[in-house]
């Protein structure tokens, strides 16, 4: 295999060819190693196509190969470049700001058999088309069909929030905990546990068989059967003044999937709290971080949470 040099030239038309022309594809760094583990989603990459034209192919100048550049690869224009060997014009490159690539053949490609070597482009990834998965697989034609090259991305920090409403009737509090609303992957093992706050009269306490986590696939645990997967448990705590008990639960597997975990509270005495907050707070631990979610019921009732972050900061969900 040999390299081509790469320069500027005009777009010519032509019959498409039916063999396979690119035979693998490697996603390296800009300079050429490899991409290695937490990849920025808009970092530098180099394409490197491996092409042949097969000994037993026909190829006439002016036929054409058609590629497709994935979405998950952002170009910031239109590309022109001619496949150069031993200063002869082997095919000329075009490929369009949307990805659409041809390669035309010249000649040159007609009278040799055997001609093979490298094209490369250097761009960066598409961040607006990169999802929020720890592994990414990235689709390439090659070989005439449709190969995956793997990436592993960096993952942002997952999105979490909570928000609670009274039921003045009964007494009761309907907590609703949102997790990983921008779908990052939450590994397994991650843990969710809130101590019921406060104790004694003034206290609230859970009501057994309300906790329930459901995502978009449907119910992941029910406590009310003991049903789905995952761990539940619930601990009481007699004559303390400062909790009534506190509930935790355990993912059994991993998810990149919006989750919502719902659970009540019943205040032992509501008139204790006549123009008065009402405050619960949760913690979600998962790899790499930690979250607070603590909501605070106003005496008008308009839920409002404000947590510390890792670096002491205050910030505020309206909900």
């Amino acid at each position: 295999m040999l390299p081509f040099l790469l320069v500027m030239q005009a777009h010519a038309e032509g019959s498409s060819v039916s063999f396979p022309f690119f035979t693998s594809v490697e996603l390296t760094s800009s300079d050429g190693t490899p991409l290695g583990e937490d990849v920025a989603k808009d970092a530098p990459v180099k394409i490197t196509y491996d092409f042949k034209i097969p000994d037993d192919a026909t190829v006439n100048e002016g036929d054409t190969y058609s590629f497709t550049v994935p979405e998950q690869i952002a170009l910031s224009g239109p590309i022109t470049q001619d496949l150069m060997l031993d200063g002869q014009k082997v095919a000329t490159v075009n490929v369009t700001a949307d990805g659409v690539g041809t390669v035309t053949f010249t000649e040159f490609a007609s009278a040799h058999k055997g001609v093979g070597g490298t094209f490369s482009i250097t761009t960066r990834f598409n961040v607006e088309k990169i999802e929020n998965t720890e592994i990414v697989k990235i689709p390439f034609e090659v070989g005439g069909k449709i190969e995956y090259v793997e990436v592993h991305f960096a993952q942002p920090e997952a999105t979490n929030s909570k928000t609670g409403t009274y039921d003045a009737a009964t007494g009761t509090i309907t907590w609703t905990l949102t997790l990983n609303s921008n779908k990052t992957t939450i590994t397994a093992g991650s843990m969710l546990s809130d101590v019921i706050a406060p104790g004694g009269a003034a206290g609230q306490t859970y009501v057994d068989g309300t906790f329930k986590v459901t995502s978009g696939s449907g119910t992941v645990y029910d406590s009310l059967t003991s049903t789905g997967s995952g761990t539940f448990s619930y601990a009481p705590v007699v004559d303390d003044s400062s909790t009534t008990g506190s509930l935790a639960y355990e993912f059994a597997n991993a998810f990149e999937d919006v989750v919502t975990v719902t659970y009540q509270t019943k205040l032992t005495d509501p008139s204790q709290y006549f123009g008065k907050q009402v405050t619960n707070s949760a913690t979600f631990t998962h790899a790499p971080s930690e979250g607070c979610l603590l909501v605070v019921l106003p005496a008008h009732g308009v839920p409002f949470a404000r947590c510390a972050d890792p670096e002491g900061n205050a910030n505020g969900l309206r909900g």
